[in-house]
């Protein structure tokens, strides 16, 4: 994915695992050590580099569960358009923004024709272009 946060972009890995209890966010800028932010069932939420120090957070949500849409509001198709593309898609939007912000807490895109993830964009402006979709691709294997 492509993460665009405050006019800065990375890449970002995600691996998602709902019956293992995590979600793994893993950004990477040139020159800098990647960046890792471990989201877990229990709703606790790591946030490391190798090396470095761990901060953790207690967001006390844990994570979106396989039919997380439920219950969002449809608002129609539009085209998505990314560095690389442009996509025809389903739009959603769901929960109420936090803070001081107005609007949803989460837009949720879908590539009409692939029915993958075609970008999510949150209340504070920050947003992912999804690149490439691999649904059961592991983050690390056993050997």
């Amino acid at each position: 994915m492509l993460k665009h946060r405050n006019g800065q972009v990375c890449d970002t890995d995600l691996y998602y695992d709902w019956p293992a209890g995590g979600n793994l966010h893993i950004d990477r800028r040139p020159e800098e050590k990647p960046f890792f932010d471990n989201e877990r069932q229990n709703g606790s939420t790591y946030y490391y580099t190798p090396g470095g120090s761990c901060k953790v957070i207690e967001m006390g949500v844990g994570l979106l569960p396989p039919d997380w849409l439920k219950g969002a509001t449809y608002g129609g198709n539009e085209t998505v358009r990314t560095a690389s593309d442009e996509i025809r898609c389903h739009v959603w939007t769901k929960g109420h923004a936090m803070d001081n912000s107005t609007g949803p807490f989460i837009t949720y895109y879908e590539n009409m024709e692939t029915r993958t993830p075609a970008r999510w964009r949150f209340f504070d402006g920050m947003y992912f272009d999804i690149l490439h979709w691999e649904p059961g691709k592991k983050a690390c294997s056993k050997h």
